[in-house]
């Protein structure tokens, strides 16, 4: 019940950080890097991680953005509302990687598959096996918890792939799977959530 509420509130805010103003996002992030910090994780090993995001979003935003012009030369145009909007989304997107930070760290991992499963249980309805589908889930983590040992440099991904699936380290997988179904509680918290999302949509227009 409390893994559940706690990803209810981490949807939530995940919406809201989509929503917020420039400054409200100051604050989250200060919350989150506290939060963080009481975790023991580490926000700037976070932020290496996702440098090249981060980098894009510098460079495109200043050349695209139309605006009151700060740099101009040849084809090349910078605006004060591009560098405003970029640093605005380069809030955004550290925050949600902090908060799903925070979740994978708070929440354990048997519960974020079975959460994975309920939410694609719908698909039934359309033809979907929920048992491959289930069986595909828990094989995705079980190697995520495999390879996340290992280092993989980008020039030789494949070669360095292709050698852990040959390793003997392949034969450890879990090969446990439970057919999991949703149930009432999990309709009741679709309900609030949807309820939650409409009503912080209004208040926010």
């Amino acid at each position: 019940m409390i893994n559940s509420f706690i990803l209810f509130l981490g949807l939530l805010l995940l919406f809201i950080i989509g929503k917020v103003s420039f400054f409200a996002h100051g604050f989250i992030f200060i919350l989150l890097f506290f939060f963080a910090s009481m975790r023991k994780l580490s926000t700037f090993a976070l932020i290496k991680k996702i440098k090249y995001f981060l980098f894009a979003l510098i460079i495109i935003y200043p050349l695209t953005i139309p605006g009151e012009l700060l740099f101009y030369y040849s084809f090349l145009s910078v605006s004060y509302e591009g560098i405003f909007m970029a640093i605005e989304n380069l809030f955004r997107l550290i925050n949600i990687f902090m908060l799903v930070m925070i979740l994978m760290n708070i929440l354990p991992r048997d519960f974020f598959i079975r959460f994975l499963i309920k939410i694609c249980y719908p698909f039934t309805l359309i033809g979907v096996n929920i048992e491959r589908l289930s069986s595909r889930i828990y094989l995705t983590f079980e190697y995520l918890e495999i390879f996340k040992k290992y280092k993989f440099t980008l020039s030789r991904i494949s070669e360095d792939i292709i050698k852990q699936l040959e390793s003997k380290n392949i034969n450890k997988l879990n090969n446990k799977i439970t057919i999991i179904r949703p149930e009432v509680i999990d309709y009741i918290w679709v309900i609030i959530f949807v309820i939650s999302i409409i009503s912080i949509q209004h208040l926010i227009l």
